[in-house]
Formats: C-alpha cells, sequence, structure tokens
C-alpha cells in the first residue's frame, strides 16, 4: 500500500515538472546585442558612392575647370554669362588682383592699385583683342568664388560635356573606399573588362586594386563618366 502511494506521487510530479521546463508556445529565440549587429553588418552592401567632402570638392574643382574652359572658348555666351551674373550677383565675386595680373601679364603694364580714371586710360590705349580678352577674363575669374550651388546651372547654359574635360584616374579612385571603387568598376564597364582577374584583382591591396583597373588592356577610359561627378539639372 506505501509503496503504491508513492509511485502514485512521483507520476503526479512528472507532468508539473515537464510544464516547469517546456519553452511557452510561440516564443521567439533570444539574440543579443552581438549576433543582431553581426546580422546588420553582414546585410549592409554598399551601393554607391559617399558625397564625403573630399569627393565634393574634387567634383567642384572639374566642373570650375571644364567651366573656365569652355567660357573663354565661347566670347558669345561668355558675354551672356557675365551679363547674368551681373543682374542676379552683382560684381561680389570679381577679382580685381586677378584683373589686374591678367592685364599685366597680356601688355606688360601694371595697372594702378586705386585710380580708376588712370586704369581707364590704360585699358583705352591698349588694342581691341587685349580688351577683349580682359571681358572674357571676368566671367572666367568668377567661376573661381562663385557659389558652388551656381554652377550646375551655368555649366547646363554652357552645354559643358564633360567627356571632354575629365578621364578616368588613379587620384580620382583613390579617394575612394575599395567597396566605393568596386561601384565604379560596376558603373563603368571596368568589372565586365578584367572578366575574371576582377576577383584577384579586388582581393588585393587599395593600390593594387586601382593600379589593375587603370591597366586594363583594350580599355576605352574616354567617355566613362562616373554618376557621382555629373551635373544633370532638369
Amino acid at each position: 500500500m506505501g509503496e503504491r502511494l508513492l509511485a502514485e506521487k512521483k507520476a503526479a510530479a512528472k507532468p508539473a515538472t515537464a510544464l516547469t521546463t517546456a519553452k511557452p508556445a510561440g516564443s521567439m529565440p533570444v539574440t543579443g546585442k552581438g549576433v543582431e549587429k553581426s546580422t546588420a553588418t553582414s546585410k549592409s552592401i554598399v551601393t554607391s558612392v559617399q558625397d564625403t567632402q573630399r569627393i565634393v570638392d574634387y567634383r567642384i574643382g572639374v566642373w570650375r575647370k571644364a567651366l573656365k574652359k569652355e567660357l573663354f572658348a565661347d566670347p558669345h555666351k561668355n558675354l551672356c554669362m557675365l551679363i547674368g551674373i551681373m543682374m542676379t550677383r552683382g560684381g561680389t565675386n570679381v577679382s580685381s588682383t586677378k584683373l589686374a595680373s591678367g592685364f599685366e601679364t597680356m601688355t606688360s603694364q601694371k595697372p594702378p592699385v586705386s585710380n580708376v580714371g588712370e586704369a581707364a586710360v590704360m585699358v583705352a590705349e591698349v588694342d581691341d583683342k587685349v580688351r577683349s580678352q580682359m571681358l572674357s577674363g571676368i566671367v572666367i575669374s568668377i567661376t573661381d568664388s562663385i557659389e558652388k550651388s551656381h554652377l550646375p546651372e551655368m555649366l547646363k547654359f554652357m552645354q559643358v560635356d564633360l567627356v571632354k574635360h575629365w578621364k578616368l584616374n588613379a587620384e580620382f579612385l583613390d579617394l575612394l573606399t575599395k567597396s566605393e571603387i568596386e561601384v565604379i568598376a560596376e558603373e563603368l564597364g571596368l568589372k565586365a573588362a578584367l572578366g575574371e582577374k576582377y576577383a584577384k584583382a579586388k582581393s588585393g591591396k587599395k593600390d593594387e586594386f586601382i593600379k589593375a583597373l587603370m591597366e586594363i588592356e583594350g580599355f576605352v577610359y574616354e567617355g566613362k563618366i562616373p554618376k557621382v561627378l555629373k551635373h544633370a539639372v532638369d
């Protein structure tokens, strides 16, 4: 009789133990911060070039240089641009120092620092070619200092094609991270051009990767402008 009661007590205790150890229905697995971070990192894929200050500075430099060349080559548009700037911006971006330096370079005459009348007399005594070049030089001088927000519209008016002024180079690629270089390689067709050699190239050091991309036999580097350098204006 005593043994049977003991057996019944043991049998009654088993379900209770099972209930305390079993996981609640629908419970989620415990995940630590480290696991979450690892998962997020593994899913993070670079798909574009970040607009860092170095990239912005480089792009603006390319734009200003191309714009000045186009302004110098087209006197009519140069004059239109000058009038447009003066109507909207005034003369705040005109560098008297650069203009005076340009005049001295062309004529070997040093213009006065503050006497407007004497400066006008000197300009009147030179030939028309010098005056024309000085006029063109005003807006070119402005291009160096005008706010970067105005550059896209100026480039659009001048119909600047960056293909004529820029070619893919190692200096530009060196501004990027390796992941960003991969984005450019994909965008411009460098990856496809390297073919099976691409995987080995990107597994090396950054400078070696760049060297491999810039020495692809038969690849035409001209005309390949990455999106991050373009100046499209709606």
